[in-house]
């Protein structure tokens, strides 16, 4: 038991470490047609980018701003619906993702997109995807982003795990009202980068909407949520709610 459990560890580790390196390197980078961020993640960059705006936080700090709001979120997220909602293996494993994700996001996102640091020359896919980018080059490195991140989520919800955030709330939704899972963290993420588009544009932090960037980020949501479907449709099976939670402790 304790072999599996470290094994279990470990791949969360590892897939945590993934996801973090695949958003950082097609995602963060300093592209001209930008991806607008999603989840409780995407919530915390908004707010960020209002700080930076009104010269409360430098630059640099944009990104340890943004994985504090996630971390503040998951804290509650884990008091009030986790720990007492939800399956406890579930919450053990997506609470040590979540610790991780804060972790490497900050230290890679550092270490990767600041010039002079160790990870630079990684920066942009190692300098394979141009800042001034055309359009067929974004379609790649979303397709390439997604198929990865897509089937680390898809990974991590067949091992009873998730990355936390909004995942934690799909997964409450899908025992207590029956919905499915993936398709809750696609609404989220649909819902919270409208959301983020509304906050950006009413604190005056673009003068205009992308829509060349909408439409890049609701493409890259859309093949995420296809390649967890892609994970999760060979084994899923349908379980009632009256066995799940029963079987939460």
């Amino acid at each position: 038991m304790i072999k599996k459990n470290l094994k279990i560890i470990s791949l969360s580790i590892l897939l945590s470490f993934l996801f973090c390196l695949a958003d950082i390197i097609f995602y963060v980078g300093d592209y001209k047609n930008i991806l607008y961020s999603t989840g409780i993640y995407g919530v915390g960059d908004s707010i960020a980018k209002i700080l930076f705006q009104a010269k409360k936080i430098k630059d640099n700090q944009i990104t340890l701003v943004s994985y504090s709001f996630f971390g503040l979120v998951n804290l509650f997220l884990f008091i009030f619906i986790a720990f007492p909602k939800l399956n406890i293996n579930f919450t053990i494993k997506t609470l040590i993702n979540s610790i991780f994700i804060i972790i490497f996001g900050i230290i890679l996102g550092f270490l990767i997109n600041t010039e002079g640091q160790i990870l630079y020359r990684m920066r942009n896919f190692f300098g394979f995807f141009s800042p001034e980018e055309k359009i067929w080059q974004s379609l790649l490195r979303i397709i390439i982003g997604s198929s990865i991140i897509g089937t680390i989520l898809g990974l991590c919800i067949k091992i009873n795990s998730s990355t936390g955030g909004i995942d934690i709330i799909a997964k409450y939704l899908e025992i207590y009202k029956n919905k499915d899972i993936s398709k809750c963290i696609t609404v989220f993420n649909f819902s919270i980068t409208i959301l983020t588009v509304l906050i950006l544009k009413i604190f005056n932090i673009v003068n205009e909407i992308q829509y060349i960037s909408l439409f890049l980020t609701f493409f890259k949501i859309i093949l995420t949520h296809i390649f967890m479907i892609l994970i999760l449709k060979p084994n899923k099976k349908i379980i009632n709610n009256k066995n799940l939670h029963q079987n939460r402790n």
